[in-house]
C-alpha cells in the first residue's frame, strides 16, 4: 500500500514537472515573439499618426490616439488592440474569439498587410465583423507598435500605455484576462 502511494506521487511529481517545463518553454517563446514590443507609454509621434479607420461602413482619416478614444468612447476602459491579417490561417482561428471579445469589449483591430480599404471592408463585410479597424497596408503601424507577426493582441490604457502583448494563438479567455489585467493597473 505504501509502495503503490510512493510511485503514485513520483508519476504526479513527474507529470508536474513536465507540465511546469512545458509552461516555461510556451513564456520563453512568447517572451522572444514580443521582444520588440515597447510595453508603457505609446510615443507622442505614434499616437499622432494618421490613420485609416473602417467603422460601421465609413472610412475616416484620424490619429492612433484618436481612434483609441473613439472606440473608447466616454468610458475610462482599455482597449483591447488585435492586430490580424486576412491571409493569416491563424488569424481565421481566432477570428471567433476576437469577435466574441470584441462584443463585450472595446476592441481596435489592425488589418496588418491586407491590402488596400476596399479589400479589408470586403473581407471585414464577408465575414460579418464589425469591428473597428485600422487599415495598415505596409504593416508600418504593426512594426511601430512591436508587432511583426500575427495574430497579436495587446491592451491599450485609458492614458496610452501598451500592455500585455501576445503573438500567436490567444484565447478569447487569455484576451479577457489581459484586459481584465489592464484595467486593473489602470486603477
Amino acid at each position: 500500500m505504501w509502495s503503490r502511494w510512493r510511485r503514485q506521487a513520483q508519476q504526479w511529481r513527474s507529470h508536474l514537472l513536465t507540465l511546469l517545463i512545458a509552461l516555461a518553454a510556451m513564456l520563453a517563446v512568447q517572451a522572444w515573439q514580443t521582444r520588440d514590443v515597447t510595453t508603457g507609454a505609446l510615443a507622442p509621434e505614434l499616437l499622432a499618426q494618421p490613420v485609416t479607420l473602417l467603422w460601421h461602413g465609413q472610412t475616416q482619416t484620424l490619429t492612433l490616439a484618436d481612434a483609441l478614444a473613439q472606440v473608447r468612447g466616454d468610458d475610462e476602459l482599455p482597449v483591447g488592440l488585435y492586430v490580424w491579417a486576412d491571409w493569416c490561417p491563424v488569424c481565421r482561428t481566432m477570428r471567433g474569439m476576437a469577435d466574441g471579445f470584441a462584443q463585450d469589449h472595446p476592441m481596435l483591430s489592425i488589418a496588418m498587410r491586407s491590402g488596400p480599404n476596399t479589400q479589408v471592408q470586403s473581407h471585414l463585410q464577408e465575414h460579418a465583423l464589425n469591428w473597428p479597424t485600422l487599415v495598415d497596408p505596409s504593416g508600418a503601424l504593426a512594426r511601430a507598435l512591436g508587432f511583426g507577426a500575427v495574430p497579436a493582441f495587446a491592451t491599450v490604457s485609458p492614458n496610452g500605455e501598451l500592455a500585455t502583448p501576445t503573438v500567436g494563438l490567444t484565447s478569447s479567455w487569455g484576451m479577457r484576462l489581459r484586459w481584465w489585467w489592464a484595467r486593473f493597473n489602470a486603477s
